[in-house]
């Protein structure tokens, strides 16, 4: 049977992939036939060989993925869960308060500290760490590792909503309520400039922010002002700037932000860690909080608040305890259908939110 030279080549582009112990995507057409010396027209052929055996993926957007095989990775009993710093306060709080549920699967977990660069550089490093899924929090979860941990056929879960990931399990707070409540409950007070502080993480999350601004024009109308929301700041630059008190700094500069405007807000809504600096530096600069501005943080149930800022917290033990049962049964066999679970957030008054102040024209600085 006669040989054609693009079958000749899908033999050595696939001995190329077993001997360079290729993942993942594969290097372009253009690298791929320097490096085997052939006709990128022919080594397109060959792929397109190599996609009918199944070996490879084609893209047209995104590149040549090497498609994994069906293997058996060695079982660990092992959850892996990313955003969590076992070896910090917070993070071995709550992996205790979901250690009962993971034993009665037999599985024990393992914080691992999101490290947003290295698993954006290298997303493969995920599948070296010693576990049989991964649950992921606090908007660590990317298109990226999606679509990596998809390849490889690795379980995962995550915390936090994500429009552009798909036939996965997860679950969020259902912070679209919880804003429209506090915005019209400060409306009734009088207020109408009502700022937000928001803080990037990942820009794949900027599409919260997008759904904040919404929020803020359907229920402020013809009051609604873009200069008083703050969300173009990504949380890391502060960290590396500021090591031991970005919260405060990111305060600060916001504060003398909106204070500086021509006509300042009266009330603040933020991140709780940030509001509560906010609430620091307020009182620093000798600006009494309810008296002459309100806030209120939004968290994650992190701990009681030592504060007197109202805020809105939800039961985030409660919300990982969802997420990493859904992952264990699916680990255990269980056929489940993809689901997406909302968890209420509860308001708690605590004295810094109040009537808009009589002097509307107050002088800040």
């Amino acid at each position: 049977m006669r040989q054609y030279p693009y079958q000749e080549i899908s033999r050595q582009l696939e001995k190329y992939i077993e001997d360079n112990k290729i993942t993942g995507r594969m290097p372009g057409i253009l690298k791929l036939s320097r490096e085997l010396d052939v006709n990128h027209v022919t080594l397109s052929r060959a792929i397109h060989e190599l996609e009918k055996k199944g070996i490879v993926a084609v893209n047209g957007t995104k590149g040549t993925f090497v498609i994994a095989k069906e293997r058996v990775r060695p079982r660990r009993h092992t959850i892996g869960v990313i955003g969590l710093d076992e070896h910090s306060p917070w993070g071995s709080w709550l992996l205790s308060r979901f250690k009962e549920t993971a034993e009665a699967y037999g599985y024990h977990m393992i914080g691992l500290l999101h490290q947003p660069e290295l698993f954006e550089k290298d997303v493969e490093i995920l599948g070296l760490f010693p576990v049989d899924g991964f649950m992921f929090t606090y908007s660590s979860l990317t298109v990226s590792i999606a679509e990596y941990l998809r390849r490889e056929n690795i379980p995962y879960v995550t915390c936090n909503f994500h429009p552009g990931i798909s036939g996965v399990d997860m679950c969020d707070y259902d912070s679209d309520a919880a804003y429209t409540q506090t915005l019209k409950m400060l409306m009734e007070q009088g207020h109408r400039r009502i700022a937000f502080l928001g803080f990037g993480k990942n820009q794949e999350y900027n599409w919260l922010f997008e759904k904040i601004l919404d929020i803020w024009r359907k229920n402020l109308k013809e009051d609604f002002d873009e200069k008083l929301i703050l969300t173009d700041c990504s949380i890391y630059e502060y960290i590396r700037k500021y090591p031991s008190d970005f919260y405060y700094q990111m305060a600060a500069k916001s504060m003398d932000h909106l204070l500086n405007l021509k006509n300042p807000p009266t009330a603040v809504i933020g991140g709780f860690s940030v509001i509560d600096e906010c609430r620091k530096y307020l009182e620093k600069r000798g600006i009494p909080v309810l008296e002459k501005i309100s806030l209120i943080g939004f968290q994650s149930g992190r701990s009681e608040p030592v504060s007197t800022i109202d805020y809105w917290d939800g039961n985030v033990a409660n919300l990982c305890k969802w997420a990493l049962t859904r992952l264990l049964e699916r680990l255990n066999g269980k056929d489940l259908e993809p689901e997406k679970k909302v968890f209420p957030l509860t308001y708690h008054k605590m004295g810094s939110t109040g009537a808009v102040p009589l002097n509307k024209e107050i002088i800040y600085l």
